[in-house]
């Protein structure tokens, strides 16, 4: 009797041990090392996962870790990090050499920048294969500067390291913008390529471009006078606008400062199969401000509107592009008391701008392929201003027109580049008082240029040029 009983609890003793070891059979561990395909570095914090049994780790500092308790079977094993691509491998439980490492490398992934495309230099190069050293303020750059400041361009270009931002008058709020140390006059501002207007207008005409519509500011230091003239001695400074795209863009902006200033802003773009517009209006308002207290006017009263509406054809291999642009602009300073209550005897000192732009500009490029193009461009501008200062008074009258044409191509290891440009400028001096010498000017200028972008070699670029300029000057 007891023999049996013994029997029976041995029986179920050796079953119970059976149950419970047979699981720790089918229970595996795998360790894995986790390293950079190029570099070989460890990886520190890899997720290595079994989607399936939904068990995994992360790897140490040392790249290592170890996954327990797998059971035995076909699974996948999902390896990823950061930066990396993902890599996947089938394993199958238990593994044919027991205590194994797994060695994983993992590719890093090209990052896919976005390319900044240069058009100063005339070649739309990416700004990394441009042998000429451009500084570009990008689209986030630029709507940085609006928020702060939707006016005008000028805190948008004081902000580039090198260029000297020079108010030369703060009721007109006249700007030059200085390059190399040189006046600001030897300094050649663009709008797409297009010289923006000088002389008469070189103080103001900064204060009617407001950066809403810009996608990016090039600045290039140094003589650039094969393309631009003689007006771009010390460099240029090209101011890039936004092209409609097919998804529609609308942005408003609305400025309120504590000195008693407001702005509003407004640019909508749209592109239509083969057609697009974009449309940018800008209204600001300034009331006359003494922060000071010493009785003259630190901020003038300002009243300025700019619309500016631009259309787009693509059609075949050619894009053409018309735009308009109108300003108006009021801006008095001066004696406090005088703005606010009217001259006396004791307040009889004021400063009053009126100033007004009328421009038009065409563009067309036809291209022939894909490495040969044909551009020609035109601008139009009328620029007046009449000013009150004291008792002195000025009026007069600019017409400023651009014209020019030029084919690239690229040639083996030549990028080939000839055109012709053609300016026409205009200033009148209309004066109240005949018996004074009315001063004007009539200017043409005719130039020509050539330029060779020659790669010798990859590491090695030859850009010889050649320009001819014929001027005549009338006053």
């Amino acid at each position: 009797m007891n023999n049996s009983m013994d029997t029976k609890k041995f029986t179920a003793v050796i079953l119970l041990l059976i149950l419970f070891t047979f699981p720790l059979y089918g229970q595996n561990t795998l360790t894995v090392i986790v390293k950079d395909s190029l570099t070989k570095e460890s990886l520190a914090g890899a997720n290595v996962f079994f989607p399936a049994l939904q068990i995994g780790a992360a790897t140490d500092t040392g790249g290592k870790t170890k996954i327990t308790n797998i059971p035995d079977g076909k699974y996948n094993l999902t390896i990823s990090y950061i930066g990396y691509g993902k890599k996947t491998i089938t394993l199958s439980f238990p593994l044919k050499k027991k205590n194994s490492v797994l060695k994983i490398l993992l590719s890093p992934k090209e990052i896919k920048s976005k390319q900044v495309v240069v058009t100063s230099t005339r070649t739309n190069g990416v700004i990394e294969s441009v042998p000429v050293k451009v500084e570009v303020l990008g689209q986030e750059e630029v709507n940085e500067e609006v928020a702060i400041r939707p006016t005008d361009v000028s805190k948008l270009l004081s902000e580039t390291s090198g260029v000297f931002v020079r108010q030369t008058n703060v009721v007109s709020g006249g700007v030059r913008f200085r390059l190399e140390g040189l006046p600001g006059g030897y300094t050649q501002v663009l709008e797409d390529g297009l010289p923006v207007l000088n002389q008469l207008s070189a103080d103001l005409t900064l204060l009617q471009i407001p950066p809403l519509d810009l996608k990016q500011v090039e600045v290039v230091k140094g003589a650039s006078s094969l393309f631009y003239g003689n007006g771009a001695i010390a460099g240029f400074i090209n101011l890039v606008t936004k092209k409609p795209a097919k998804k529609p863009e609308l942005d408003f902006v609305l400025n309120q400062t504590s000195l008693k200033r407001t702005d509003l802003s407004a640019y909508y773009s749209k592109k239509f199969n083969r057609f697009g517009i974009s449309l940018l209006a800008a209204q600001s308002f300034q009331q006359p401000v003494d922060v000071n207290g010493n009785g003259f006017t630190d901020l003038p009263e300002i009243r300025q509107t700019t619309l500016k509406p631009r259309f787009f054809w693509t059609f075949d291999n050619s894009t053409l592009e018309i735009g308009l642009k109108t300003f108006f602009g009021y801006r008095l300073g001066g004696d406090i008391h005088l703005i606010s209550y009217g001259a006396d005897s004791l307040h009889a000192f004021s400063e009053k701008n009126n100033s007004s732009l009328f421009s038009g500009e065409v563009k067309y490029t036809r291209n022939f392929g894909k490495e040969s193009r044909l551009v020609f461009h035109n601008n139009i501008t009328s620029f007046n201003r009449v000013a009150n200062i004291g008792s002195w008074f000025f009026s007069g009258s600019q017409l400023y027109s651009f014209n020019e044409i030029y084919y690239s191509t690229k040639y083996s290891a030549h990028n080939l580049i000839a055109g012709v440009n053609f300016t026409y400028n205009k200033f009148k001096e209309n004066d109240k008082v005949p018996a004074i010498n009315h001063y004007h000017f009539n200017q043409t200028t005719l130039g020509m240029f050539f330029q060779d972008d020659w790669q010798i070699i990859p590491e090695f670029l030859v850009e010889p040029g050649l320009r001819l300029d014929y001027a005549d000057n009338k006053e």
